[in-house]
């Protein structure tokens, strides 16, 4: 409810902190990525149910995935880092997760396309597999787009793999299209792969259980959604 209120009601990346804060509980404890089309200010919010922190900036770029940057919010409420390395970080990386690899490839993605990203860029972004500290295509759980259903390796210590998990959508909006109440999305793998329930379950039939409810995932082009579309 708060981050419905959020979106609809904020006149600045203040409003928007205020709101998300008001009333919060930590039932929803998140990464907020932010931006004010009228300004150029982009803002990220680390709401815990103990901590809150908020960085703004005019220059340069936010990133998340499942992680905060505040000290005090990871001391007291987000836990043991679940990665451990040896002294050439992050090139040596052992029991990774997820999180670590992701944020990794983000940072190598935004030093490449510093100053030249747009949505069909963005669009790329959703799809990118390069596991960044082998610099491979690694379908699975230490990519951008996350597809466990193609990997034996768990994406976090304990996890099960493969299983039927990752990223079943794509979306991207720009500054511009904001502005114009429109947004770019995907529904099915962003890269355009198929998910084969048949083919997976005759290969892992532990997940047999889930068959009568679901349909093979089948990737949808990239669509342009607007507020000023019409339906037939």
């Amino acid at each position: 409810m708060r981050a419905r209120k959020a979106a609809q009601y904020s006149s600045s990346l203040d409003d928007f902190v205020n709101i998300m804060r008001k009333g919060n509980n930590g039932g929803y404890a998140n990464s907020w990525l932010i931006g004010d089309t009228n300004t150029g200010e982009i803002g990220k919010l680390e709401l815990g149910l103990v901590n809150v922190a908020f960085y703004r900036s005019f220059d340069g770029y936010y990133d998340g995935e499942n992680y905060v940057d505040d000290s005090k919010m990871i001391r007291d409420e987000a836990g043991p880092t679940l990665w451990m390395s040896a002294l050439n970080w992050p090139n040596n990386l052992t029991n990774a997760n997820t999180v670590d690899a992701r944020r990794l490839r983000w940072y190598a993605l935004m030093d490449q396309y510093k100053g030249i990203v747009d949505d069909e860029v963005a669009k790329s972004f959703m799809a990118d597999q390069i596991e960044q500290a082998t610099g491979k295509f690694t379908p699975g759980g230490f990519v951008l787009m996350g597809r466990m259903e193609a990997t034996n390796q768990p994406e976090v210590p304990g996890a099960t793999a493969p299983r039927p998990f990752g990223a079943n959508e794509g979306k991207v909006i720009t500054a511009d299209l904001a502005r114009n109440m429109s947004f770019w999305a995907r529904m099915g793998h962003p890269d355009g792969s198929t998910f084969d329930w048949t083919d997976f379950f005759q290969k892992n039939p532990a997940f047999a259980w889930q068959q009568p409810y679901l349909q093979n995932l089948v990737a949808n082009d990239w669509t342009l959604f607007s507020a000023n579309m019409t339906s037939n």
